[in-house]
């Protein structure tokens, strides 16, 4: 397999504690309650003031170093996202520790509270536009991302609409910002001490211009979260 040069400098950048899926956190014998459930990996109370996220069976454990190396990144560089802990094993499963916030989603929130719509919105373009400004070197890079994004689409998406779509992406500026990939409401969470950016597992290094379209995309054709 090629190997990444931009991924590989910036895991030379970061604690090899988190880089090699050693524990970089004390290891427990078990979690604690289950908070949530998503498709690569489950959610535990991991003490009182931090959550384990723990990688289901039968995924390889780089998602986690990957999740990991990004973590690290971004929360040095974003004000706006969750502090990153280290990373542990429980149980044999690997897991990375984050600070555990408490709050609803921005788009629960707006959904209780229609009124504040405005306010939210332009709280989420600062957040937004606030990520942006810092630096994202040794993030994964941003088109290539899409590409394989792309690529992975298959019989989904004809030849012709494949290509064309790829000539579009290659002659697109490249950029050096921190790009979420996955920016909508149902990603920020409403804490008190504030608005915080979570999921961060598509960030990249590119165009600004490029993560506020995807979220554009997401806005008009992506569907609410249940």
């Amino acid at each position: 397999m090629a190997r990444d040069p931009a991924r590989d400098a910036a895991r030379s950048t970061v604690d090899p504690m988190v880089r090699a899926g050693e524990p970089m956190v004390p290891p427990v014998t078990a979690p604690g309650d289950l908070l949530g459930v998503g498709r690569t990996a489950e959610v535990f109370a991991h003490g009182d003031a931090e959550v384990v996220k723990l990688l289901r069976p039968g995924f390889p454990e780089r998602l986690g170093e990957h999740e990991a190396l990004v973590s690290a990144l971004v929360a040095d560089a974003v004000v706006g996202a969750p502090r990153f802990v280290g990373t542990t094993r429980i149980g044999g499963r690997f897991g990375l520790v984050y600070e555990r916030l408490r709050g609803p989603s921005m788009l629960d929130r707006v959904a209780r509270h229609p009124w504040e719509i405005d306010r939210a919105a332009r709280r989420f373009a600062e957040l937004h536009a606030a990520m942006h400004e810092a630096n994202g070197t040794g993030l994964p890079d941003q088109k290539a991302e899409v590409a394989r994004m792309i690529e992975r689409a298959g019989p989904c998406l004809p030849e012709d609409a494949r290509t064309a779509a790829l000539a579009r992406l290659a002659a697109l500026p490249d950029g050096a910002a921190i790009c979420h990939g996955d920016m909508h409401a149902g990603n920020v969470l409403v804490t008190p001490r504030g608005e915080v950016v979570i999921d961060w597992e598509t960030a990249s290094c590119g165009d600004p211009a490029g993560d506020v379209a995807r979220t554009l995309f997401l806005l008009r054709f992506g569907s609410t979260p249940a």
